[in-house]
């Protein structure tokens, strides 16, 4: 509850962080944030009371999660843009039928993992299943990460406004 109610406070900066940073940037910065976050869950078993060192790790989360909410659908939407550049053809159904694809083996995956690390301790006197939990996501944050920083922002954008600026030419040289 903590993440959720924080990222919905954070949403009415995130267009504020956007107009200074591209989105490929901020997509990194969140994925970056979170695979901290998630990289430093454990450390919180170390406290004399553990609740208080994952409160402060979801409060950190809350930006991140915030971008992660909004930022998707704009990248979605310039893929679709580029795309169109490519090809012609507005083709979101496309997109959209392979994101729902991309969606749902994650979710069956990430279940799957949450599942064979809990083999290994997911009570309170054997807890290490749970606190790899954590480390686990930051890990496949990191992943995404990695393959992410090749997302080709600018070549996208440069198209995207060729595309714009030679379908409004003939327009502007029409006689009003």
């Amino acid at each position: 509850a903590i993440v959720v109610i924080g990222a919905v406070l954070w949403m009415p900066f995130i267009h504020k962080v956007g107009e200074r940073l591209s989105h490929k940037t901020m997509m990194l910065l969140a994925g970056t944030l979170y695979a901290s976050g998630m990289l430093a869950l454990p450390l919180s078993a170390l406290l004399p009371d553990p609740t208080w060192g994952v409160i402060a790790v979801m409060l950190v989360l809350t930006f991140p999660t915030s971008i992660a909410f909004v930022m998707p659908a704009v990248l979605f939407a310039d893929v679709i843009d580029y795309d169109e550049t490519l090809s012609g053809l507005r083709r979101e159904g496309i997109y959209n039928g392979a994101v729902a694809l991309l969606t749902k083996w994650s979710e069956g995956l990430a279940r799957v993992v949450v599942v064979a690390l809990l083999a290994y301790g997911s009570s309170k006197d054997n807890a290490l299943g749970i606190w790899l939990v954590g480390p686990a996501a930051g890990v496949a944050m990191l992943l995404g990460v990695w393959f992410f920083r090749r997302y080709p922002e600018d070549e996208m954008k440069a198209a995207i406004a060729a595309l714009r600026t030679s379908n409004e030419a003939p327009e502007a040289a029409e006689p009003t």
